[in-house]
């Protein structure tokens, strides 16, 4: 598994309940443009990974830029339950994790010093792209 090495152990752990069987790292299975790995996951999947995601998240917040890895495979599964049945992101464990998310990222922005600086981190990136997925599934 290609993992960042400095990864905390919530955030070790959730990749490895989560991260498909064959997929090296949570970079690849978001990053699969060229279709490698024919992963979608289950509404009970989805819900599983979206609940221990914002575990692992609170876990290390609010310096939720070194779950990074994590953050990759939480959006390969939302992006990947969007294209497949949009249904899935209308759930109920999405938009209370959309909410979540949105105050993790308001602490982060305090603890980084502010919006401006912490937006540069692709940790942060990550976490906005989840939002921006769930809300899109629920306004089209």
């Amino acid at each position: 598994m290609l993992i960042h090495p400095d990864a905390p152990a919530p955030v070790l752990a959730f990749i490895e309940k989560f991260l498909p069987p064959l997929v090296p790292s949570p970079h690849d299975l978001l990053f699969d443009f060229d279709g490698r790995h024919a992963f979608v996951p289950s509404a009970e999947g989805l819900d599983a990974c979206l609940a221990e995601y914002r575990s692992a998240l609170d876990a290390v917040a609010p310096a939720i830029v070194v779950a990074l890895d994590a953050s990759e495979l939480a959006l390969a599964y939302v992006a990947r339950a969007h294209q497949a049945d949009r249904a899935l992101l209308l759930r109920p464990s999405a938009s209370r994790l959309a909410e979540a998310l949105k105050e993790h990222l308001a602490r982060a922005a305090a603890h980084l010093g502010g919006r401006a600086f912490n937006e540069r981190y692709d940790g942060i990136k990550r976490v906005r792209a989840i939002i921006d997925e769930i809300e899109s599934a629920s306004s089209s």
